[in-house]
């Protein structure tokens, strides 16, 4: 969730539930799954992580990080405008002002030249951001699905409508989460049923043409490109026909039109290109994929694991997982937003959910690092990136947090793909970015950070669902 959330929402709950309703402690997973005396690179441990995430590796792919925001901008810009067929867009919300105002100007001008153009957004989200944007790309011919319910509705409703059918399936897919999870067993035992788990759609993907697509962190809003700390990855090669599939299963399934191409034909590989894995996860269908795939491929670390989340709330699995990888003398480092950095979104909401998580992890060796914003920004440089770095072999980008919403209740996309130079510049630039723009979190930082904010770390703990 972004500063897009609807701080209506935001202020009730965090009233009614803060006075109102117990919070049961994290209970540690029963267990974790073994390290493979396998490298990440091996072909036996690449078969692993096929067989985990349900996906297979697509040789000859052109990619390209996209780690500098205006840059970036400027990618995005001229991706759509080379469009001649198709612009398939899923994103979390857009805005049709700023620099961002481009680009919904390019795509209203691609559909007035015949261009199909589909996009799919998150209705919270977008509600609470910019809803005229969605009315006037309508009016100018784009088809648009909006999905999702906004905030938790305690009565199902009667009509039919593909989101219905989705939430239809709540009790089946509910059953099956963590049952240590504080938001599962708070649930059981004082809502009773009233309160529907809200799953969403936080996948960001555009595919041109069935050739060219991006996916990543970034929402279509300036605050991702000019001044937040974000990630995208754009590909050429066959694996565009993967993410083109991807978008179409979230597409129909949420009761959009025909498209003109189906399943775009798949491009022929690079011959200097390198292999990548899609993987996507759709939790209504009990699709956990990239949870586990990044779960083993921590089993796998030998020397060192990067990540980088916009915040943490550790499902069970994956809160074991990194304390079992550093219990084995890996290097396990996370950067994450500090408490400066946090108030882009929500009055720093995310930063006191992830202050409850950080004690154990610290207990088991791993290095916690805070992104810092220099004194005196008005617009802060907010962390939005989501990275996944392996022994300096294994690279994953996509839209995966730290959470339990990514891990249960939200759909997410990643590529991945094993090539020691991509990770390794990543490893580079990662450890650069931890050695001058963060602080690195003690266990003498945390307990008086506790002391000053413990209401706030409480109040938090029964906001995390929403995060």
């Amino acid at each position: 969730m972004t500063r897009n959330s609807a701080p209506i929402i935001i202020v009730a709950l965090s009233v009614v539930l803060a006075v109102l309703l117990p919070h049961p402690a994290f209970a540690q997973s029963a267990g974790s799954s073994t390290a493979t005396d396998s490298d990440i690179a091996a072909s036996s441990s690449q078969s692993q992580l096929d067989e985990l995430s349900t996906s297979r590796r697509v040789p000859g792919n052109h990619v390209t990080v996209l780690d500098h925001g205006p840059s970036a901008f400027r990618t995005w810009r001229e991706v759509i405008s080379q469009a001649r067929s198709s612009i398939y867009l899923q994103t979390y919300y857009l805005e049709d002002e700023g620099m961002c105002s481009q680009l919904i100007d390019i795509l209203k001008s691609k559909a007035s030249q015949g261009v199909k153009v589909a996009i799919i957004i998150t209705r919270y989200s977008q509600m609470g951001k910019a809803p005229l944007t969605y009315l006037e790309i309508k009016k100018a011919g784009i088809d648009v699905i909006l999905v999702g319910s906004i905030g938790f509705p305690k009565e199902i409703p009667t009509g039919r409508s593909s989101w219905f059918d989705r939430m239809k399936e709540d009790e089946r897919i509910f059953r099956s989460l963590p049952r240590e999870a504080p938001f599962r067993q708070w649930f059981d035992k004082e809502k009773g049923g009233e309160l529907m788990v809200d799953f969403a759609l936080h996948e960001k993907m555009l595919v041109v043409d069935g050739t060219t697509a991006i996916i990543g962190g970034r929402n279509l809003s300036d605050c991702y490109f000019f001044w937040w700390q974000d990630l995208d990855v754009a590909i050429e090669g066959p694996i565009v026909t993967e993410i083109a599939r991807a978008f179409e299963r979230n597409w129909y399934e949420f009761g959009g039109h025909p498209l003109p191409q189906s399943t775009p034909l798949q491009q022929p590989p690079f011959n200097d290109g390198i292999s990548v894995r899609l993987t996507q996860s759709r939790p209504w269908h009990g699709g956990y994929h990239n949870l586990d795939m990044l779960c083993g491929a921590i089993d796998m670390a030998k020397e060192r694991v990067c990540i980088s989340s916009q915040y943490l709330a550790l499902p069970p699995k994956l809160r074991q997982v990194l304390i079992d990888a550093a219990g084995r003398g890996v290097d396990v480092r996370i950067l994450t937003n500090s408490m400066e950095t946090g108030r882009e979104v929500n009055l720093s909401l995310c930063h006191f959910i992830s202050l409850n998580y950080y004690d154990d992890l610290l207990r088991a060796g791993v290095g916690i690092y805070e992104y810092q914003s220099p004194p005196g920004l008005k617009l802060r440089p907010y962390f939005h990136a989501k990275q996944f770095i392996i022994d300096g072999k294994y690279l994953a980008i996509g839209s995966f947090n730290l959470s339990i919403r990514s891990s249960y209740l939200e759909s997410e996309i990643m590529l991945s793909l094993v090539d020691p130079v991509f990770a390794g510049i990543q490893e580079k630039k990662f450890l650069q970015e931890l050695e001058g723009k963060t602080s690195r979190i003690s266990r003498d930082i945390l307990a008086a950070e506790e002391k000053h904010h413990h209401l706030l770390m409480e109040m938090a703990k029964r906001l995390e669902i929403l995060y």
